[in-house]
């Protein structure tokens, strides 16, 4: 459902602004606002028109911004009751003619969970409105929002930093520089080259020089020099510039990683084998892997919460299971960056075992369970492959149908073990009732020494004991 409603609004057009601005400046902000017609509406704002603040932990938590409106549109947005009396006089006589410095800052609210009435009790984060040099009112309004409406995602930070830092436009500022001042000293030797400067007599830039291509110019010819030569010899090294462009765009690329994107394409896999391209993709993740965590904390995450609450409120989400009461959101990412970099994890479980296999060969050489094995968890090795492949969920079961299943088998096993060993049993005392016979037979024909036979003074025996196993005093 929201990923449907994602689609329908802006919010994937601001993303590639948002991307772009992060990757140029270091920071980036992106606006969540609701809106009436879809849903949520989203914004990205350009450095330079807004500051951010942080909490005690490094995170953004206030966020403020400059823009300009005339006095109509400050009409349309707060009414024309809310605002200064010299704005409104504008807005009568001018509406259109002057701009007027508008600032927003969001906040933290003082008063969030205090039970107080108004903007400040209702919501966590407060919006402050105000016209830049006005002080009656002192706020056009204040109102406020359930979660922080900004995202502000940014490269890399250290320490007290507030804006990222080492973003690839300013590692590539300096070559991007030189790319450019060459390319304009090459263009220049080009045009000096088929147009260069001359000298001339000044009696012929007094006549008429007809320069173009077939003109004619009659001049008076001067004594063992020509008239119109070069001013200077225009040498340029067309080769060795076009080399310094390749080094140069090949430092930019890397700054901006645009070989560690070329790896999926077709060129690049060609003549390598799995291994070799399962590592170089290991080692660019290990260099990208710090800011997909940090896209994820400051800008995906907050993202998404903020879009469920929106449509949440609006009840456009079916309610949770009853599972889920009181539990917390864990967002799962499966884009193909996501993917990768938990992969990178992959290579580490292969060598894990691999010499598990080999210290269970080595156990097992005597025909005994190799002890190893009690230390491998193979269900969590499954569970973990599937989650950096990110399989489609039913493709691997849940503990909880594993379990039944399990049982089931082994109650299934278990009464088969019986069945056979009744059968067992069955066919044993099969085999030796032949013998039994015979031994009765046997005994039935040895003459007793008190008479009768061997079978008839056993019985006798058994009949004068207690009750051991002769009922009516036949042997049972």
């Amino acid at each position: 459902v929201m990923h449907n409603r994602m689609i329908r609004t802006n919010l994937y057009d601001q993303l590639f602004d948002t991307y772009k601005e992060q990757g140029i400046f270091g920071t980036a902000a992106l606006f969540i606002e609701e809106d009436e017609e879809d849903v949520f509406r989203a914004t990205c704002m350009t450095v330079g028109s807004w500051c951010i603040g942080l909490d005690r932990r490094g995170r953004v938590n206030r966020f403020g911004r400059d823009m300009t409106r005339t006095a109509r549109q400050l009409a349309e947005e707060f009414g024309e009751d809310a605002l200064p009396e010299q704005v409104r006089a504008t807005l009568r006589d001018k509406p259109d003619g002057t701009r007027y410095e508008l600032r927003n800052l969001i906040e933290p609210s003082d008063e969030w969970g205090l039970g107080g009435g108004g903007p400040g009790g209702e919501f966590r984060w407060r919006s402050l409105w105000w016209l830049k040099g006005f002080y009656e009112p002192e706020f056009l309004r204040i109102g406020g929002y359930h979660e922080m409406p900004v995202m502000v995602p940014r490269w890399r930070v250290v320490a007290g930093d507030v804006y990222g830092r080492e973003q690839p436009g300013d590692l590539a500022l300096d070559d991007a520089k030189t790319l450019q001042e060459l390319e304009l000293d090459e263009r220049a030797a080009i045009k000096k080259g088929v147009r260069p400067p001359i000298v001339m007599p000044d009696n012929l830039i007094q006549g008429d020089l007809k320069d173009s291509p077939g003109g004619v110019t009659v001049y008076t010819p001067m004594q063992d020099r020509p008239v119109i030569t070069p001013l200077y010899q225009v040498v340029f090294d067309h080769q060795a510039a076009a080399q310094k462009r390749l080094e140069l765009t090949a430092y930019i690329e890397e700054a901006f990683y645009v070989n560690f994107f070329r790896m999926w394409t077709t060129d690049q896999r060609q003549g390598r084998t799995a291994t070799e391209i399962e590592a170089r993709e290991a080692e660019k993740m290990y260099m990208l892997g710090p800011l997909i965590e940090r896209q994820q904390s400051e800008m995906l995450d907050p993202l998404i919460e903020r879009i469920f609450s929106i449509m949440n409120r609006r009840g456009m989400l079916p309610p949770p299971p009853e599972e889920l009461g009181g539990e917390d959101m864990k967002i799962e990412y499966t884009s193909i960056l996501a993917s990768i970099q938990k992969q990178t994890a992959q290579a580490g479980i292969d060598i894990v075992l691999e010499r598990t296999g080999q210290i269970m060969q080595m156990q097992g050489a005597d025909g005994t369970r190799p002890a190893i094995l009690d230390k491998i968890d193979f269900d969590e090795v499954i569970d973990q492959l599937a989650d950096m492949y990110a399989l489609p969920a039913g493709v691997v079961l849940g503990d909880d149908v594993v379990a039944e299943a399990r049982e089931a088998r082994e109650a299934a096993e278990a009464e088969a073990q019986a069945q056979v060993q009744m059968m067992q049993e069955a066919q044993a005392m099969a085999q030796a009732a032949p013998q039994v016979s015979g031994a009765l037979r046997d005994m039935g024909e040895t003459p007793a020494p008190d008479g009768g036979n061997l079978l008839e003074s056993m019985a006798g025996m058994a009949g004068s004991q207690p009750d051991m196993g002769m009922a009516g005093g036949e042997m049972i």
